[in-house]
């Protein structure tokens, strides 16, 4: 879908979808808000808000779905303040960082440091790259997996056969 917003051209099809949210307003209940925000090949944000309601269609004598869209260029900072608040599923986030993953305890990680062979750091480094994760992501995984297989303390240990 492309659109001219103030003299400039707004399309869908030529642009990255960043993100995008589905909500309701209170004062409205009859209306339901579909937003995806793109950005151009220029730089530029824009949302695409389909707002979907229903009207009654005297001539038809029923009630019928009518769907609008309307394009809203957006700032960079309105874009980022846009993809940072409410229910809002990112695709890319064009600016680099996310907010802090959600914790159960105050304490947001630790550290471990071990020393290892260097040519074991480099197999490290080849798996994590061969898995599109950082060396970190993927060790954190290893440590999980390997956790999972340890007996709890109620538990015998497994003997080898």
């Amino acid at each position: 879908m492309k659109r001219i917003v103030n003299g400039v051209t707004y399309n869908t099809a030529t642009s990255s979808r960043v993100a995008e949210s589905r909500w309701k307003r209170s004062d409205e209940p009859d209306k339901e808000f579909f937003g995806t925000l793109y950005q151009t090949q220029g730089g530029a944000f824009f949302v695409d808000l389909e707002i979907t309601r229903q009207r009654w269609n005297e001539a038809e004598r029923q009630v019928e779905t009518e769907v609008i869209h309307e394009f809203d260029p957006l700032s960079p900072d309105g874009a980022h303040k846009w993809i940072h608040d409410g229910d809002v599923e990112i695709f890319h986030n064009p600016f680099g960082e996310d907010p802090p993953e959600a914790a159960v305890d105050n304490e947001p990680g630790a550290t471990i440091y071990i020393r290892v062979p260097a040519a074991l750091k480099k197999r490290v480094d080849e798996a994590a790259r061969a898995a599109n994760a950082s060396a970190n992501e993927w060790a954190m995984r290893c440590l999980e997996k390997c956790l999972t297989s340890v007996p709890k303390k109620s538990e015998k240990p497994r003997r080898k056969a």
